[in-house]
């Protein structure tokens, strides 16, 4: 079966290789990935009882943080290795990380390359967040009676799909972790209906709701944050947050006609992937609008007043404080059929949140919110200027939306203490610490 998955893989692997240099995916770490780790990893952690965790990208590193925090004071004999695939989560692991504490690059599930890493490492607990099933590396944590355990566990619709197809593969990879702490009673269900043992498995609910701890996002934060773009008093702010190719045309036409009624109305677009600044510069050009990147707000004089310019966030990380600073917040990747992306974040803000109908990614939260009327979902383009339009003129309304939205993050906090919890008695049980 091993032999069989690395063929797989390295034929996949010949077409991603060149997929990823042409999207600048590649860089200069990626022989991590290859198994070439830096001699200063073998010697940082020897003699040192290692937990691994493993997320894939900014979403789950975030996800995993107040998880990450936990166990260092739980164990605090022990050394985290954290690794991710993407570099933008390599990039806020390596911010969180300790100085005693390494972030990698996770390696290519071929057998010689896991075998390697992990003999490097010589982890004794492997905590992987969401569902990243890798046939070889779990094998082989399993050889060396290394426990795996899958927290903040989830599949998705689509994901389902494929999954129920590939049962009779997945199944055996499955019945090598120890322990999945489920986000979801649903997601608890797809998982044994592939075929993981029913005592394995347990819901802990979702740990992005936990890493919300905004307390520094003060008053004079959001003012200085308001000062960069020029903001007045009167000034309301619409934020496009995680928006992909395709919905900068739809929300810079809605913001044109509404600009027509709301003179005082600013837009900022953050692309879910900042390198697209360039191509959504000339698509705000052709729209007449004048492009601001943020960073470049930062080399003029505070409060400079900006001649009807449509700003766009270019960096990674800092998404979070302007959703503090916003009026109305619009999620993408909703307009066109990529899935949703986060919205918790500008709900704990009490923001009123808007989204467009594809949220099949997450839809889970979504249902939280919409079943609490904490959200509205557009259909299309017309449907989101009706909306911005109602929450401008109807400001209690907007109040109400995003009151009723940070109401639902309160309450499903918790969920990175349950699974710390069930870890903790895990290992307790069988005698790992």
């Amino acid at each position: 079966m091993c032999v069989l998955y690395d063929l797989i893989f390295a034929l996949f692997s010949l077409f991603y290789l060149p997929y990823s240099i042409l999207k600048r995916k590649y860089h200069k770490e990626f022989l991590q990935r290859l198994g070439i780790l830096p001699q200063i990893i073998s010697q940082k952690l020897k003699n040192k009882r290692i937990i691994w965790m493993h997320a894939v990208s900014v979403g789950e590193v975030n996800a995993a943080l107040p998880l990450w925090k936990a166990i260092r004071e739980r164990f605090p004999q022990c050394r985290v290795v954290f690794s991710t695939i993407t570099k933008t989560g390599n990039n806020l692991a390596q911010k969180f990380a300790r100085s005693d504490e390494l972030v990698v690059y996770f390696p290519l599930d071929f057998s010689l390359v896991v075998r390697k890493v992990i003999k490097v490492i010589q982890p004794h607990l492997v905590i992987i967040l969401e569902t990243e099933l890798w046939p070889n590396f779990i094998a082989r944590c399993k050889k060396s009676v290394v426990p795996v355990i899958l927290v903040n566990a989830r599949i998705s619709d689509s994901s389902y799909k494929r999954y129920k197809l590939a049962r009779p593969f997945l199944k055996p990879v499955l019945g090598k972790i120890d322990l999945i702490l489920a986000q979801s009673e649903k997601g608890a269900a797809r998982l044994i209906s592939l075929g993981v043992q029913e005592e394995k498995v347990k819901v802990t609910g979702n740990m992005k709701f936990d890493n919300i701890d905004y307390s520094d996002k003060n008053v004079d934060y959001s003012d200085r944050l308001r000062l960069l773009l020029g903001l007045g008093k009167q000034d309301k702010l619409l934020v496009a947050g995680s928006t992909h190719r395709g919905e900068e045309e739809i929300i810079l036409a809605v913001y044109k006609e509404l600009l027509a009624q709301f003179s005082n109305l600013r837009l900022l677009i953050a692309p879910r992937h900042p390198e697209r600044t360039p191509e959504i510069e000339k698509i705000i050009v052709q729209s007449n609008f004048i492009p601001a990147r943020i960073t470049s707000l930062e080399h003029q004089a505070p409060g400079t007043r900006h001649q009807a310019p449509v700003f766009i966030l270019d960096t990674i990380g800092q998404l979070r404080d302007f959703y503090a600073i916003a009026d109305i917040v619009f999620v993408g990747g909703s307009l066109i059929k990529r899935g949703g992306h986060n919205i918790i974040e500008p709900a704990i803000f009490s923001k009123p949140v808007i989204s467009g109908k594809y949220f099949f990614n997450f839809s889970d939260i979504f249902r939280l919110f919409i079943d609490n009327q904490a959200i509205i979902i557009s259909q299309d383009g017309g449907g989101l200027k009706r909306m911005i339009r109602d929450l401008l003129n109807n400001p209690e309304k907007a109040d109400r939306l995003g009151e009723r939205a940070k109401e639902v993050v309160l309450r499903q906090r918790g969920a990175s203490r349950k699974n710390l919890e069930c870890i903790y008695e895990y290992l307790d049980k069988n005698s790992f610490f």
